[in-house]
């Protein structure tokens, strides 16, 4: 396993306008939040060979910010959608449904949709030889589709809703707001407050905070990766 993988890099600024003799912007503070790296399928394996090669089992990476998705309500809106017949586990009873509905590109025709999470987990390990159909798969339809649920999961995009939004999101968003605050607050010199912040955690959160933190640039599921997008949101005062 690679030791870093990026899903997205989230950098919010905060810059005051007046703190320089020039008259320009003065940086005050960064913060990055990285995806955890690379992890094997939560379940399953696309080849005999890779259970050996990711020895620690699925889900070998654990995500640190784990996203509230165990409560029943918050999925009112996914129970109408997919026509589920209760909100306990809809997140699980979801993906089934998804599954059913959405699994119908010509490149993923030969794939059991059950292994949509590991060829995608897989694919950038290069010791494990996946089938070629199973590679078109999870370059294509596959991480479009997986690029969908994450949003459903986090309450984002298209699946807007607060509650499972906030739930996912609250945590780290208040934690980045705060520091935002106290960096734009803080009277010069500024020696209290550290000047870059780093945090990590799993796609989930990610996908979260794009409407969250109103992002100029968000992921999208066309993007050529789910590992490439960029997201910057800038202060002034």
């Amino acid at each position: 396993m690679r030791s870093l993988h990026l899903a997205f890099l989230v950098a919010s600024l905060v810059a005051a306008k007046h703190h320089n003799d020039n008259g320009e912007d003065k940086l005050l503070s960064v913060q990055v939040v990285i995806r955890h790296a690379d992890r094997a399928a939560t379940t399953g394996w696309a080849t005999d060979k890779s259970e050996r090669i990711l020895f620690r089992g699925n889900g070998e990476l654990t995500d640190l910010l784990v996203p509230l998705l165990t409560c029943n309500d918050g999925w009112e809106d996914v129970v109408a959608k997919y026509d589920l017949k209760t909100s306990e586990n809809a997140k699980d009873t979801a993906l089934v449904k998804m599954l059913s509905t959405q699994w119908d590109a010509p490149e993923c025709s030969q794939v059991p949709p059950a292994l949509v999470d590991a060829i995608i987990a897989e694919l950038v390990q290069k010791e494990i030889k996946m089938p070629d159909h199973f590679k078109a798969c999870a370059k294509g339809h596959a991480k479009k589709f997986m690029f969908r649920y994450i949003e459903m999961l986090a309450g984002a995009g298209d699946h807007f809703n607060a509650l499972r939004l906030k739930r996912v999101a609250g945590m780290l968003t208040n934690e980045l707001l705060s520091n935002m605050q106290k960096a734009a607050s803080c009277s010069p010199p500024c020696n209290t407050q550290p000047k870059f912040r780093v945090y990590y955690t799993c796609e989930t959160v990610f996908e979260s905070e794009v409407p969250a933190m109103e992002l100029l640039e968000s992921p999208s599921e066309e993007s050529d990766s789910l590992e490439t997008n960029i997201g910057i949101r800038r202060v002034t005062r």
